[in-house]
């Protein structure tokens, strides 16, 4: 758990991990120099399978996941936010699931939980109506990504909220760095995809993404340029590495994971070798993600992006983009029959208002989510 400064956040984050049946495993509580009382709260726990580190200093967000990292011996590592959760008995069900396929690698379908003080719409929680698993094929996944009409990198075997062994980590780190991008989150998922040729997805959600008024992507991608969240600006300051020259920086997912993806081939050409970006075609779909507040801002970016890449502007407009290309004809009906049965259960996955269960923190917001997981 890599943190700075949200003590009353990561309190609850942790009481989730801890409250799990299976126990060969230990919690790493990697502190980014807080000045508040991140120590206390951990140490309040009095619990063998938590392990304080401090960095010492203020480093960047990728220091501190890369100091955390250093930390681990061996094993399967899972990186969380200190406002996320991970749902109980989770360590369990993945170790049957790894026992099961022999991955090395295991990511599961995104939860999400708004906390009270969230930006935007509060006390949500969205959890998939599907349950199971599936083994996917790395490389089909990697191309999917590359055709951009997946927004971010939670398709693929990221170890934020995932699971990934470390010797997957150490296939792809150089010089002893694994993390090269100010994205940590979609740096993990899109190095580790290269260095597996198979992984596990589980439709049954494992880990909960929490959204505070501390967390640095979504307050930031949603805000107007100058108005980002105190979080936000000292991710910006205090990030040490470059942002890829290809890139121009702007309030889009794809351009902060595609950002990871060129950092990644930088670092490692062999693996990526066989990959083209079509920049016409990811430009396109950029200006998708534009919102009343970002509009103006992602349109600059991506102009300027055309003149790098030597693209014309008005040819991205007119750009068609098609979400089942390259789909077999049963896995567009297991889309719609999928689309299908959520709209039917939608009642079922989604709660508008968990205050109305006495819910307001990310603990109590797993407990719910189990019930229902439970009850479908």
């Amino acid at each position: 758990i890599p943190t700075r400064e949200r003590a009353d956040t990561l309190f609850y984050t942790i009481q989730t991990c801890l409250n799990q049946t299976y126990s060969n495993y230990e919690i790493i509580v990697s502190d980014n120099y807080s000045k508040d009382h991140t120590k206390e709260v951990v140490m309040s726990f009095n619990d063998s399978r938590l392990k304080y580190i401090n960095t010492g200093k203020r480093v960047s967000m990728s220091e501190n996941f890369e100091f955390a990292l250093s930390h681990v011996k061996d094993g399967f590592i899972m990186f969380i936010g200190d406002d996320d959760g991970v749902v109980p008995n989770s360590l369990e069900y993945v170790n049957d699931v790894i026992n099961d396929t022999s991955c090395k690698a295991i990511v599961s379908h995104n939860a999400f939980y708004t906390w009270p003080d969230s930006h935007g719409i509060s006390n949500r929680l969205y959890w998939s109506h599907r349950s199971g698993y599936e083994v996917r094929d790395t490389k089909k996944w990697i191309e999917r990504y590359l055709r951009f009409n997946m927004q971010y990198t939670f398709d693929l075997p990221g170890a934020y909220c995932g699971f990934v062994h470390k010797s997957l980590f150490e296939k792809v780190s150089k010089d002893g760095v694994f993390f090269r991008s100010s994205t940590p989150d979609a740096y993990s998922a899109l190095a580790i995809a290269f260095s597996t040729t198979k992984y596990v997805y589980s439709h049954s959600a494992f880990a909960v993404h929490g959204s505070s008024s501390n967390s640095n992507g979504g307050s930031f991608l949603s805000k107007e340029k100058g108005k980002e969240a105190r979080e936000s600006k000292l991710f910006k300051q205090e990030n040490t590495i470059p942002f890829h020259k290809d890139i121009v920086f702007t309030k889009a997912f794809r351009t902060s994971s595609l950002e990871a993806y060129l950092q990644f081939a930088d670092t490692f050409p062999e693996f990526t070798k066989n990959y083209q970006i079509d920049w016409k075609l990811f430009l396109s779909y950029v200006l998708t993600e534009r919102t009343n507040n970002t509009k103006e801002e992602i349109e600059n970016a991506v102009k300027k992006m055309c003149e790098i890449h030597n693209v014309k502007y008005k040819e991205i407009q007119e750009v068609k983009r098609n979400r089942f290309e390259n789909l077999s004809f049963m896995e567009i009906v297991d889309k719609v029959i999928n689309r299908i049965k959520l709209r039917l259960k939608r009642q079922k996955n989604k709660i508008d208002n968990t205050l109305d269960y006495g819910v307001n923190n990310i603990y109590d917001a797993v407990l719910l989510l189990k019930f229902f997981q439970n009850i479908e």
